[in-house]
């Protein structure tokens, strides 16, 4: 008889490689924190005036740590999803919240690209989720739309309710996915097969979307339009359903109380 060892799937699938690499990662955390804040203090001047050169040459490294820094969170996120170690806190929030918050979060950098950004009416939807994983999926997706998209171009944000579902839309009419790539583009390491915009990243971000949405039982694709790129993904919105698979609801003086859950247990 197979025992119901928790994570024991996910353990098994987790390779030396993944483990040293989980490894090497967490330790370059700690450089690259001191790296980045003593870049900050010299930038405001905390050892004295700097020249326009040296702020220059301090700004690029700046720039570079963080893109190393983000690098660094993408595979620990990578590592953690494989492994079934990535932690969520699960609580009742609205659709609203969300999308609010990644509207003041875009706006100002879709301005200073020369990007239209557009949020359409969406429904007033109460479900549970981490919040903060659900920011970061729409997050990714956005990045990866304002990559591909050239100035004057246009990113749309919705979402919808679907039968106890709420289902989001990320849509730009930038470089579209070509049809080859449309099953395999939320795979690690995968990246567009069209490059002519010389803009290459790591092909982590879409995975991290995919392990996110799929660890709050939702799915994720894109689907072809005529131009630019669409992609959506569903999460529940059953919170009886969500109540009596996670149990995460504390009742005393209604409030919810929240836990940490394994992500694919």
């Amino acid at each position: 008889m197979k025992s119901r060892n928790k994570g024991s799937s996910e353990q098994e699938n987790t390779t030396p490689a993944d483990t040293f690499l989980a490894l090497i990662t967490h330790e370059l955390r700690t450089p690259i924190t001191l790296i980045r804040s003593q870049i900050q203090m010299n930038l405001s001047g905390y050892y004295g005036k700097i020249t326009k050169e040296q702020k220059k040459s301090f700004e690029m490294i700046h720039k570079n740590a963080d893109r190393l820094n983000h690098l660094v969170g993408d595979i620990l996120d990578i590592t953690n999803l494989k492994s079934g170690q990535m932690k969520f806190i699960l609580e009742k929030t609205s659709l609203a919240i969300i999308l609010r918050s990644i509207k003041e979060q875009y706006k100002p950098i879709c301005k200073e690209k020369n990007i239209k950004i557009q949020f359409k009416k969406s429904p007033k939807v109460t479900f549970i989720c981490d919040k903060l994983r659900i920011f970061q999926v729409l997050s990714n997706l956005i990045n990866n739309s304002l990559k591909f998209t050239s100035a004057k171009g246009k990113i749309t944000i919705w979402a919808e309710e679907k039968k106890h579902k709420i289902q989001f839309f990320v849509q730009d009419n930038g470089l579209g996915i070509q049809k080859s790539d449309h099953t395999s583009v939320f795979s690690p390491f995968k990246q567009y097969s069209d490059f002519s915009t010389n803009k290459k990243g790591y092909g982590l971000g879409l995975s991290i979307c995919r392990g996110i949405v799929e660890a709050h039982k939702g799915k994720i694709w894109s689907k072809e339009i005529p131009q630019g790129c669409l992609i959506t993904f569903t999460l529940s919105n059953n919170l009886k359903e969500q109540q009596k698979e996670k149990s995460i609801l504390d009742t005393r003086d209604d409030k919810l109380n929240t836990r940490f859950v394994n992500a694919w247990e």
